[in-house]
């Protein structure tokens, strides 16, 4: 008997090779998710700081306190902007872990098609073993008996 070939080898293998490259992009989805919460993060911590540099002197001039509240404006305008972008990232990362799931849901289904191919040319090949085996067993015995018969 042949040896077991899958008909669909290569879909099964690009298959394989989408759901790596779908991982790959989510990876870097989240990745990017992560930079725009850390940028975040260190505004925020930015902010604290200046402000405990400011509050820490002791004699405060107005040039000083209206520099502080233009930088709190923009840090709130900065937090703002970032937030819409983790929104949007947010949105993507939902749309990639869909295209991801569509993806492994279709190698999977190459992969339960290449199994019950397997278990059908597994099924063949017992068969035509056993097959053999009756044959082999069958012209041994015939041999036996006309041995048995000559004597």
């Amino acid at each position: 008997m042949k040896k077991f070939s899958f008909g669909l080898q290569h879909v099964l293998e690009w298959r394989g090779e989408q759901v790596e490259s779908e991982k790959i992009k989510l990876r870097r989805l989240f990745d990017e998710r992560h930079a725009l919460e850390a940028a975040g993060e260190l505004l925020d911590r930015e902010q604290a700081e200046e402000e405990r540099s400011v509050r820490s002197q002791a004699n405060l001039e107005a040039q000083q306190l209206s520099a502080l509240d233009a930088f709190r404006r923009h840090v709130k305008n900065e937090k703002l902007r970032l937030t819409g972008r983790i929104a949007d990232c947010g949105r993507r990362i939902a749309e990639q872990r869909q295209r991801l799931l569509d993806v492994r849901r279709q190698f999977r289904l190459l992969e339960r098609m290449k199994q019950r191919d397997w278990e059908a040319w597994n099924r063949a090949l017992a068969a035509e073993t056993d097959a053999l085996a009756a044959e082999a067993h069958l012209a041994q015995w015939i041999k036996l008996n006309r041995r048995s018969a000559n004597r």
